[in-house]
């Protein structure tokens, strides 16, 4: 059904799984049933995990049985990893080989919000030959970038079943600085005028109104018929970031109306800019109460913002009361998530930011596949840290509140 890898996906040259069938199957089924209620230790659930990949196998060995009456909870890791050691098929270690992996296709979306002379333009990537609605990302790009930021990542949440709209912020994005003279001026003028990130968050809002009225006046575009209102992601880049955390709950750093949108259901926020301090921290994310995951590097201190790189995890440290993780990026500055080559005032991406995206797609893919998609399965590898998957440059931390 469409399960075929994209040239530039960066997935063409995966492994495929064998198939996993008859009695096996049903085996893999009941170890893997892993629901919301498990609570395993932290320790023993990174052992599972560590074993699973020395027998070369995919999924945890949890299995959870709860005899009626007495609520009691069995855990029967040991035997799985006996069984399962002697099945004769070898299922691969590699997140995402047993996953379909679609075509990819891309379009430009323009629309313009009622009552406004805005013109919300954004390039939307989208998986093809699925029969079914699919869950929606919206991406919004970080200062000075434009909706072909993170192209990489756009194709790899298509390809994985989601369809992901990259907006573009007139104002904000390269038309600030492209062809002047003094880039870096006109950049900082910019975070001046845009900083609070008030206007991405309510351009993410329209958005969301839009593809609510997309599926309830359906036109013959193709798009209609794959969105799933009911599971919409928001992610974001640098004050992309902050318009997704302040769609989620944030309070505003502008100390102006509360900006939060309660049909979201996920952020995946790259590089958060952080205006408040560690003490007041628990306040203004007291209202953020769907899962999150924040991604910053080491060396992440901002170009023209003001945030420091050990900044950037004060969101993880002050949600409480809702699942949320963070990778940390060892060595990654500020420029590792654009995928874009290029360069300002001095300031250059290269070919050695591949592991870090390599890291990024691998821990935003599990993160939306267990939010937006349900995969118990991928919520098992964010809460055991995501063993081999962050290209050895990375660390995932998880809180279950």
């Amino acid at each position: 059904m469409g399960a075929r890898a994209v040239e530039g996906t960066g997935l063409e040259n995966r492994r495929r799984l064998i198939p996993v069938r008859g009695f096996e199957s049903h085996l893999i089924r009941i170890f893997f049933a892993v629901d919301r209620d498990l609570r395993l230790p932290e320790t023993c659930v990174k052992w599972i995990v560590m074993n699973a990949q020395r027998y070369r196998l995919t999924k945890g060995f949890v299995a959870r049985t709860r005899c009626r009456g007495m609520g009691i909870s069995l855990f029967l890791p040991l035997i799985a990893l006996i069984v399962l050691a002697f099945l004769p098929t070898t299922v691969l270690a590699q997140y995402g080989d047993n996953r379909p992996i679609y075509a990819v296709g891309t379009t430009d979306l323009l629309w313009r919000p009622p009552q406004s002379e805005l013109v919300i333009s954004s390039k939307v990537y989208f998986p093809l030959g699925v029969l079914q609605r699919c869950p929606v990302v919206i991406f919004s790009h970080g200062l000075g970038s434009s909706s072909r930021q993170c192209e990489y990542l756009g194709r790899m949440w298509a390809s994985r079943g989601l369809v992901a709209i990259f907006l573009e912020h007139p104002g904000s994005n390269e038309a600030v600085w492209r062809g002047k003279l003094r880039p870096l001026e006109d950049l900082k003028k910019a975070y001046g005028q845009f900083w609070s990130g008030r206007d991405r968050a309510l351009m993410i809002s329209m958005t969301i109104d839009h593809l609510y009225e997309m599926v309830a006046y359906p036109v013959p575009d193709g798009l209609s018929s794959l969105i799933d209102v009911r599971r919409i992601g928001v992610a974001g880049n640098d004050l992309g970031a902050l318009a997704a955390l302040l769609t989620a709950g944030q309070l505003p750093p502008d100390n102006g109306p509360a900006l939060k949108d309660n049909r979201i259901a996920g952020v995946l926020a790259l590089s958060p800019p952080v205006f408040t301090t560690e003490f007041m921290a628990p306040v203004v994310y007291a209202y953020v109460q769907v899962p999150v995951m924040s991604i910053a590097g080491t060396k992440d201190d901002g170009i023209v913002g003001t945030t420091k790189a050990w900044q950037r995890r004060i969101p993880y440290e002050a949600i409480r009361g809702v699942e949320h993780c963070h990778v940390t990026l060892n060595g990654g500055d500020h420029k590792v998530y654009t995928g874009m080559r290029f360069r300002i005032a001095g300031l250059t991406s290269s070919e050695s930011d591949l592991p870090y995206q390599q890291a990024i797609m691998n821990a935003s893919a599990v993160f939306w596949e267990a939010v937006l998609q349900g995969d118990v399965y991928a919520r098992f590898l964010l809460r055991s840290g995501l063993p081999g998957l962050l290209a050895n440059v990375g660390a995932l931390e998880f809180r279950e509140q």
